[in-house]
């Protein structure tokens, strides 16, 4: 079966986690999805994600953002949509500010839109093309990663791990977990669960 073509929206790419997580499924040997994304999103992306960084003055989060930007840019160069501009009218989305990416998708046959603003997207936004995307939060997106292989994810949480102890020596993947957990509870508690059970396994 083919990796999932999948828009990832700019409020999934502004958190580390479910950013860091399904952007390492897509940069595999065998990606696990193919992810994609617009202008506007990339703009979109870089102007809130100083918003979402705790540490450091103005100037130091605006580098960081251009530095995100330009990463996504280089290690995903084939994931940019163009020309999806003549259907952002035909889109119904319930908040205008959103019909772009319905466009995106629209044009770009993706399987998904993977948001947090799911509720954006009612069941007619769709109606004047001929194949309708699902829309997907975060967490039932990490699911259905989760459910093909958890080891690229937990992987994944190990890199954190390592990157978080040069701020706090005594970080785990299990708190970096109970973090995510009000925004991916789902996944966080098969995680969890998958991870305990690896760790039974071992010792017997």
């Amino acid at each position: 079966m083919p990796a999932p073509r999948v828009l990832l929206d700019a409020n999934v790419l502004i958190p580390l986690n479910p950013r860091d997580l399904i952007l390492a499924a897509a940069n595999t040997p065998e990606p696990l999805c193919r992810v994609f994304w617009t202008e506007t999103i990339l703009a979109e992306t870089e102007r809130n994600f100083p918003k979402a960084i705790r540490r450091g003055d103005a100037a130091e989060k605006a580098v960081r953002a251009t530095a995100l930007v330009t990463e996504l840019r280089t290690t995903f160069p084939d994931a940019l949509i163009a020309g999806y501009e003549p259907l952002i009218e035909q889109m119904q989305t319930t908040d205008p500010e959103d019909r772009h990416v319905a466009a995106a998708a629209a044009h770009a046959r993706v399987d998904a839109i993977v948001t947090f603003n799911v509720r954006h997207y009612p069941p007619i936004t769709f109606d004047a093309m001929p194949l309708h995307p699902q829309v997907l939060v975060p967490d039932v997106f990490l699911m259905n990663l989760f459910g093909i292989t958890p080891t690229v994810l937990l992987a994944r949480l190990q890199v954190q791990e390592m990157r978080g102890k040069a701020y706090d020596p005594d970080v785990t993947v299990r708190q970096i977990l109970a973090r995510m957990a009000p925004r991916l509870p789902q996944f966080v508690d098969a995680m969890i669960a998958w991870v305990d059970e690896q760790v039974r396994a071992e010792e017997n």
